[in-house]
C-alpha cells in the first residue's frame, strides 16, 4: 500500500511536492477508512480537486512514468524524454524526481529515480523502518562524471558468484536509460528484488482517461466470484444490466473466412493444451479455446430485459459510454475489495454520471476493502466529511509562480458539520478556477 509519493522538477511541478497516505490520529471521524500497519495507519482513499491547469493530470503522468520506468521492460527513458518545470531557469538542466514509499508484505521500502532529459542520474531502493531505525540501502546508482556507480546490500554480493553476477548486471547489461530494479528482477534470485517489483508490477495500478482494462473476459472465465461480485455491483448501480457472462460462439460464425491468419495464430498459442488464449478486435478482449476441434470464440456478454419483458443480449460496444466505463472498473473494483492494492485514476468521473460516480464511491467508502483508491476529480459532490475523512481530500493549485502546490483539507480548521463543498465552489480551500470578469467592452475591443 502507498505511504507517500514526491514529485519535482516535473511538468507543472517545479519544488518538490508530496501526497501522502498517513492518517492523521488527531482526526476521529471515519475511523473505519484507516488500515493499521505494523508502523503507520494509512488511508483508503485520497481525492484530489484542483482546476484544470493545476497539475492533476501532471501528478498522474509522473507515477505513470516511473511505474512504466520500473515495470515494462520496452520502457526507455530515451523514448520518453522527461520535460521539467520551464519556468524557472535554475531548474532546466536539472533532474526530474519521483519517488514512491510503499508497504508490502510486512515491510516498508523507498523508490526513487532522478532522471535528467533521457539520462538516469540516480536510483535508489530502501528498506523502511519507520519505527525510527535508520533506512537500510538495497542498492544505489548514481551517475558521476559520465560514469554509473552502483553500491548493493552486503546480502546480494555475499559469495564471489553474487558479486560477479552483480558486476554483470551493471558492467554488461545496464544501460544510462533503463531501470537497474527491472534488470535484477529479471535475475529472479534476489526475493527482496522480487518482492518490490510484484508491487509495481501487480499492486500498484495507474488508470488514465484513454486507458483501456483488457482482462474483464478473463476475470469471467476465472472466478466465479468475481462474476457473483460484478453481478450484484451492476444490480446496485442500476445499470439496466441484469447479468453479465460470457458468450461463446464458433470462430466461423464471428470471423467468417476473412481472417485465417488469427485462426492460425489462435490454434499455434492452443496447441501447448492452455485452457484459452486472447484475442482483440476493437479493443474488445475476447477468449478463444478449443471444444473438441471447434476453435470457439467467448465475448463478454450484457443482458438487459425488454419492454415485454423478453432477455436481450448486448455486447460492451452496444453499451453507453458511461456503462463501458463502469465495466472497465469492474475487475479494478474487485482487488479494491479484495486486495491490498493501491490504484490512481486520473478523471475518475469520465463518462460516468456523477450519481452513478457517487454510487461507486460511496459502496467503496463503506465497503469492508483492502485497497486504496487516489483519483483526480472536478466533481465537487464528493466533498463531503459523510463520505471522506479531511486527511483523504487533497487540493492542487498553481502558486504566483506557476508551479503546482498540494496541500490536505486537513491543513485547514473547520468544523466537522462544516459543508467543504460550498466553502469549496466560494474558494476558501483554493483548487478552483481564479477567474476574472471580463466586460463586453472588453470583448469588442479585443475584437
Amino acid at each position: 500500500m502507498l505511504l507517500r509519493l514526491t514529485i519535482a522538477n516535473f511538468g507543472s511541478i517545479a519544488d518538490e511536492i508530496e501526497l501522502a497516505l498517513f492518517a492523521q490520529g488527531s482526526l476521529r471521524k471515519l475511523r473505519d477508512h484507516i488500515y493499521p500497519t505494523p508502523a503507520v495507519d494509512l488511508l483508503k482513499a485520497g481525492a484530489l480537486y484542483g482546476a484544470n491547469g493545476s497539475g492533476k493530470s501532471t501528478l498522474v503522468r509522473a507515477m505513470t512514468h516511473l511505474h512504466g520506468f520500473v515495470t515494462d521492460q520496452a520502457f526507455d527513458t530515451a523514448a520518453y524524454p522527461i520535460e521539467p518545470f520551464r519556468l524557472r531557469e535554475d531548474l532546466l538542466g536539472k533532474p526530474s524526481r519521483f519517488g514512491v514509499e510503499f508497504f508490502t508484505g510486512d515491510k516498508y521500502y523507498a523508490y526513487s529515480l532522478a532522471v535528467n532529459g533521457y539520462l538516469v542520474e540516480e536510483e535508489t531502493l530502501y528498506r523502511m523502518y519507520p519505527e525510527g531505525k535508520d533506512p537500510e540501502l538495497i542498492f544505489s546508482r548514481q551517475r558521476v562524471d559520465g560514469e554509473t556507480k552502483v553500491d548493493f546490500h552486503p546480502d546480494l554480493i555475499a559469495t564471489d558468484k553474487d558479486a560477479t553476477r552483480a558486476s554483470i548486471y551493471v558492467e554488461e547489461l545496464l544501460t544510462p536509460t533503463g531501470s537497474l530494479l527491472h534488470l535484477l528482477a529479471t535475475a529472479d534470485v534476489y526475493p527482496v528484488i522480487d518482492e518490490v517489483y510484484d508491487w509495481f508490477r501487480e499492486c500498484f495500478i495507474i488508470i488514465r482517461p484513454d486507458s483501456v482494462i483488457k482482462n474483464l473476459a478473463e476475470y469471467l472465465n476465472d472466478d466465479p466470484d468475481f462474476v457473483t461480485f460484478a453481478n450484484q455491483l451492476l444490480r446496485t448501480l442500476d445499470t439496466g444490466i441484469e447479468e453479465i457472462a460470457l458468450y461463446g460462439t464458433t470462430y466461423d460464425a464471428y470471423f467468417g473466412q476473412d481472417e485465417p491468419h488469427i485462426r492460425q495464430q489462435l490454434l499455434a498459442e492452443l496447441s501447448d493444451g492452455q485452457p484459452y488464449t486472447t484475442v482483440v478486435v476493437r479493443d474488445e478482449v475476447m477468449l478463444a479455446r478449443l471444444r473438441g476441434k471447434k476453435l470457439m470464440i467467448f465475448r463478454v456478454a450484457t443482458h438487459h430485459r425488454g419492454q415485454n419483458g423478453k432477455p436481450m443480449m448486448f455486447f460492451p460496444g452496444d453499451e453507453s459510454d458511461g456503462t463501458r466505463r463502469v465495466l472497465d472498473f469492474l475487475p479494478t473494483w474487485a482487488l479494491l475489495m479484495r486486495k491490498p492494492v493501491t490504484v490512481l485514476v486520473d478523471e475518475i468521473g469520465r463518462s460516468l454520471h456523477p450519481n452513478l460516480l457517487e454510487q461507486l464511491l460511496k459502496l467503496f467508502m463503506t465497503s469492508k476493502t483492502k485497497g486504496q483508491l487516489i483519483f483526480t476529480t472536478h466533481e465537487d459532490s464528493l466533498l463531503s466529511q459523510e463520505l471522506f475523512r479531511r486527511d483523504e481530500i487533497w487540493f492542487l493549485e498553481k502558486g504566483k509562480a506557476g508551479s503546482t502546490e498540494i496541500y490536505p483539507l486537513s491543513d485547514f480548521k473547520i468544523r466537522q458539520d462544516l459543508d467543504i463543498r460550498k466553502h469549496y465552489l466560494f474558494g476558501r480551500f483554493g483548487g478552483t478556477p481564479k477567474l476574472k470578469q471580463v466586460f463586453a467592452e472588453d470583448l469588442k475591443t479585443a475584437s
